[in-house]
């Protein structure tokens, strides 16, 4: 999770603004992608309604020190640079091994990862390179997190 700048409480003051529902949710800080240019098209498409989920890995979000994340929970998507972009919600949160990673599950995923197949490629070689941090290898019995989620309010 990324840390909460001026920025993003003045588009979380935003947020509540226009959806009053959220006077009194929480939230977190969050980015996609681990490039600028990566961000940038991953919150692009969140914003589009194009990419409504994401996968994580159990195992990275253990690491992090973060809460996991759950239905409800409230985050502010930025940039790389931390710029906000959008406000998403979860409506649902679930684990599955990665080799039942679903069709059903990945239809939420980006264009070019909707296909279960496609989404395993692009996501094997993501977490190949990832999980060098904390000194893991993937596996097909690795802990995949599916977050669903909604768009609250775009920036």
């Amino acid at each position: 999770m990324t840390a909460v700048s001026t920025e993003v409480e003045r588009f979380w003051a935003e947020c509540r603004r226009v959806r009053p529902d959220l006077a009194t949710a929480e939230f977190r800080v969050r980015r996609f992608g681990s490039t600028p240019e990566g961000c940038r098209n991953l919150l692009n498409l969140i914003r589009a309604g194009e990419k409504t989920a994401t996968f994580s890995l159990l195992w990275e979000l253990e690491a992090s020190g973060n809460p996991l994340p759950k239905r409800g929970d409230c985050f502010v998507v930025t940039d790389f640079d931390g710029v906000p972009g959008c406000a998403i919600r979860m409506i649902n949160v679930s684990s599955v091994p990665y080799r039942e990673v679903s069709a059903e599950q990945t239809r939420h995923e980006g264009p070019a990862a909707r296909e279960v197949e496609a989404w395993r490629q692009v996501h094997w070689q993501h977490w190949a390179t990832s999980l060098q941090r904390i000194s893991r290898k993937p596996n097909e019995d690795m802990i995949v997190v599916f977050q669903h989620f909604e768009v609250l309010h775009s920036a």
